[in-house]
């Protein structure tokens, strides 16, 4: 089986990450979502999240146009 993370989402209550999940090279594709809540981190793990997806949020706001 290959897990594999294709998105992250952060919202008040967990870190959501969105997953693809392939049961063999031809098998089925499943996806999901995991919610990790945010009080399983240290306080120094949420931060490094926040300043690391802040970020990509803001590169990522540099190159879509506005209208």
């Amino acid at each position: 089986m290959k897990i594999t993370a294709t998105g992250l989402d952060p919202s008040p209550l967990s870190l959501r990450v969105g997953l693809r999940l392939e049961y063999s090279d031809l098998g089925p594709i499943r996806f999901a979502i995991l919610h990790i809540p945010w009080d399983v981190f240290t306080g120094d793990v949420v931060g490094e999240i926040s300043k690391r997806y802040g970020a990509a949020l803001d590169a990522h706001l540099d190159t879509e146009p506005l209208f």
